[in-house]
């Protein structure tokens, strides 16, 4: 499922760009965000994944919030203690939420109903932080203490605004008065505007045989970053003042996502599908590579697409966590087996220890997700014979029998 398409509201209410401890909702199936103390990465890659806290040093996986929904934006607080997401669970009717954790403990520490949040920013005193939502000029403040979020009185808090169509990227420099906007397309020119105005000020030519995927300022506003994708990848580092190509840095594999920290001095990109790489801005040399997938989500990949010789392989790996929940849905490779009728693998991961008592996020065991299916084909049969159906019955039979007497 694509992330939604929207128009976001742009309102700077500080700094030059976005960068650091906040990070825009943009098309791309990821979102991602270092810490200002650059030793976490707050990233999500698609709408069915949890919220996730890597370390940017080690490559670790810290910690892993589940979410039911769209991740919308992402920030950390000034002091790092604290990430916030905004979420939309539903878009007919509209229903979003806001969630507030501790990164120290790896704690929920807030959660609240709220508008759809197309930027997030904590406040300096780190109690309360701004939204920007997709209506015009509305950006909400909340105060939270003790698990509680406050809605403050609503107020403009800056009357600059501008909106990111779905095809195109932009990025605004307040301390030059800028607004940057490029298309999607191959061969689109970065076009500078005027923040107050939006008059166009130039077009430049993008010396590049690639689109451009990402692009941000630097918190200091004297570099702009333009990540180009297609069959390769390259990051070009621009002067604003003269528009001239400072760096170009070649990237292997394909850019989905982006950004930078906020003393400017690291870059994140997320390669697809699942590569996380960390960049020094200063000396332009790779840090850290390490995945943003764990082995049991490649597990639960696998396990349902039927992949049973990759279920195989991934089984003979070390300290693997086989009943690990997987997903907003809380399922494991044993249910994700159940549920698409891959009998082989199922007998596989139970013969190799996984545990068939776990319930999902509805309460229901891999048995009752497999039963479920059953009862589904049943039902279809009595609408008329179908030899692939009977055929999947048989199948599923031997599925629930497996699970039965283990």
């Amino acid at each position: 499922m694509k992330r939604i398409f929207l128009y976001a509201i742009l309102i700077i209410i500080g700094g030059n760009g976005f960068a650091g401890g906040m990070q825009d909702f943009r098309l791309n199936n990821s979102l991602a965000c270092l810490s200002p103390d650059n030793k976490k990465l707050l990233f999500v890659s698609d709408n069915e994944d949890p919220v996730k806290i890597w370390n940017t040093e080690t490559g670790s996986l810290l910690y892993s919030f589940p979410v039911r929904g769209e991740v919308t934006a992402l920030t950390f607080s000034p002091d790092s203690q604290y990430a916030a997401a905004g979420v939309l669970l539903s878009r007919e009717p509209v229903y979003a939420s806001l969630s507030i954790w501790n990164t120290a403990a790896g704690e929920l520490t807030a959660f609240t109903d709220s508008g759809i949040s197309i930027f997030l920013k904590f406040n300096e005193d780190a109690r309360s932080l701004s939204f920007g939502t997709y209506y015009i000029n509305c950006w909400e403040e909340w105060f939270w203490e003790s698990g509680e979020i406050k809605k403050l009185p609503e107020r403009l808090i800056d009357q600059e605004h501008r909106s990111e169509k779905p095809d195109e990227s932009l990025a605004v420099n307040k301390d030059l008065g800028i607004i940057v906007r490029v298309g999607r397309e191959m061969g689109m020119p970065l076009v500078v505007q005027e923040i107050v105005t939006e008059r166009e000020l130039q077009t430049v030519r993008i010396d590049s045989s690639l689109p451009v995927r990402v692009l941000f300022f630097t918190e200091t506003g004297d570099r702009l970053l333009t990540l180009h994708s297609g069959g390769k990848s390259e990051v070009l580092v621009w002067n604003p003042e003269n528009w001239e190509i400072i760096t170009r840095l070649e990237v292997e594999g394909f850019i989905s996502q982006g950004c930078i920290s906020s003393d400017s001095s690291l870059l994140f990109l997320h390669i697809y599908p699942y590569t996380g790489e960390i960049w020094s801005l200063e000396t332009l040399s790779l840090r850290n590579t390490f995945s943003l997938r764990l082995p049991e989500e490649s597990l639960y990949a696998a396990a349902e697409n039927g992949d049973l010789e990759l279920v195989k392989e991934i089984l003979l790996q070390e300290n693997l966590e086989l009943d690990r929940e997987i997903g907003s849905y809380a399922s494991t490779a044993l249910m994700a087996a159940a549920y698409r009728g891959h009998a082989d693998i199922v007998s596989m991961l139970l013969e190799a220890g996984a545990d068939p008592a776990p319930v999902n996020w509805q309460g229901k065991t891999a048995l009752d997700i497999a039963c479920d299916i059953l009862h589904a084909l049943e039902n279809r049969t009595n609408q008329g014979s179908d030899p692939a159906i009977s055929m999947q019955i048989r199948n599923q039979k031997r599925l629930i029998s497996l699970l039965e007497n283990i």
